[in-house]
């Protein structure tokens, strides 16, 4: 058989001698190549664990295609070879990716083959936390963006790209703000928002970002611990008040306090209280809320995981705080409309309010009685479509003009009809809601008092 490195001379000559080389050929030699890689994977394994078996099978490609003698033939079978690795051997491709990668960076060649093999047999979500977290070339993270096939992790990956030119002012904003942050309690309010602004840094780069929110929080606990106020007006200039919100301001001016606390060294009457931060920032955010209710009539709510994420009394001290700066009350679909934003559901406010206006003009007894049906309706979506379905179909209007008896025996009707699952979600609801089925349609008592003339 040979060593390895004698079979690749050998078809080093015949490459060399007839580019056409024979497929049966190349697939026996890369199936070999990948023999011998896998043992070697299992005996370092067994004796030394999975991650320095790893190691060992990059040590043995890297190896290999830096070798003068050998690259060139291995640069032509990278991707086969890989494929047969991952398809046909016990060694982790997916975990060897990107060791793979970071190896073959710091080797002085063009590795771009074997980028472009890693890229074959890597899964999607492999690919792009290499993109993101490995120290390599722009270049070799555009070759690992083009073999990733799920659209969305793509364009994921492609935003995480930078050129060497954003890079590099990336970093002269990172240097420039912690600049800013050493000497930002002794600049004023004004000039602080200025010297960031002219940065004209990109608040959407998470490193930058988070460098602005600290000098910020550091500014608000300062001011916060020699003035008692905290200047979260001036910070609103920089970030949005719905976005220091989601990202929890109050948490990183906590962490800015605890810094303040272990390098002070007089007492101070003012401290620094996280919750009084918080509400300061749901009442900011609420004033804005209120300023677009105002001109428009309808609540607008952004909705981020931090909202979703807050419980029935969390959403009630939020509405609370709506209903003391508006002066007034929500009625029970305005609050609902609320909740249902602040938990990331799109509503439309016109045709809450539509509803709302003919509601009004029945009497109370049934206005209760459609609130408390419309509110289990949109909590339980099965009821809903039930009920949607019934409506479309026509079957709502019949049982309304029937007598109580008759309307029973349809249910009954009904029941052995459908499946036995829905036949029994129909009879319990059937009780649930007699009270309201076995009155007269409201809207159309209403309909009928108009056309009479009563």
């Amino acid at each position: 058989m040979g060593t390895i490195k004698e079979r690749i001379s050998k078809l080093k000559t015949k490459i060399t001698k007839d580019s056409k080389l024979d497929e049966n050929e190349k697939k026996k030699f890369v199936t070999g190549v990948a023999k011998g890689i896998e043992e070697e994977y299992k005996k370092v394994k067994e004796t030394k664990g999975k991650e320095e078996a790893i190691k060992t099978v990059v040590e043995m490609i890297t190896e290999k295609i830096t070798d003068p003698e050998l690259k060139d033939v291995l640069k032509s079978l990278m991707s086969e070879l890989l494929a047969e690795l991952k398809e046909n051997t016990a060694v982790p491709v997916n975990d060897v990716a990107p060791n793979l990668v970071e190896a073959a960076s710091e080797k002085k060649i063009n590795p771009i083959p074997l980028y472009e093999g890693v890229a074959e047999v890597t899964s999607d979500d492999k690919l792009l936390e290499i993109i993101q977290e490995g120290d390599i070339p722009l270049e070799h993270k555009n070759v690992l963006v083009g073999g990733i096939t799920d659209g969305d992790v793509k364009k994921q990956a492609i935003a995480d790209l930078k050129t060497e030119e954003e890079l590099k002012k990336e970093n002269a904003d990172l240097e420039e703000l912690k600049k800013i942050y050493a000497k930002c309690e002794d600049i004023p309010d004004s000039g602080l928002e200025i010297m960031i602004r002219e940065l004209n840094t990109d608040l959407n780069n998470d490193s930058l970002k988070n460098a602005v929110y600290h000098i910020l929080a550091k500014k608000m606990v300062s001011n916060s611990v020699k003035f008692g106020y905290t200047s979260l007006y001036t910070a609103t200039k920089i970030i949005p008040i719905d976005e220091m919100y989601a990202d929890s301001i109050e948490n990183i001016a906590q962490e800015e306090y605890d810094k303040m606390l272990e390098v002070q060294s007089e007492p101070t009457d003012f401290v620094f209280e996280k919750n009084i931060l918080r509400k300061e920032v749901m009442q900011t955010l609420v004033n804005e809320i209120i300023e677009v209710y105002r001109s428009t009539g309808k609540f607008v709510i952004l909705s981020n995981d931090r909202m979703k994420n807050l419980d029935y009394a969390g959403q009630t001290e939020f509405i609370r705080i709506i209903e003391e700066s508006l002066g007034k009350r929500l009625t029970k679909m305005q609050e609902k409309d609320v909740r249902a934003q602040m938990a990331g559901i799109v509503v439309d406010n016109a045709k809450i309010i539509e509803f709302e206006d003919r509601v009004i003009t029945v009497n109370k007894q049934r206005r209760e009685n459609i609130c408390d049906l419309g509110i289990q309706l949109a909590e339980d979506e099965r009821l809903y479509n039930t009920v949607l379905y019934a409506e479309d179909t026509g079957m709502i209007k019949k049982l309304a003009e029937m007598p109580k008896e008759y309307r029973m025996r349809c249910m009954d009707i009904i029941s052995q009809a459908l499946d036995k699952e829905l036949a029994q979600f129909l009879k319990k609801e059937n009780s649930k809601t007699d009270n309201i089925s076995s009155q007269s349609n409201p809207m159309k008592e209403e309909q009928e008092n108009s056309d009479t003339g009563r």
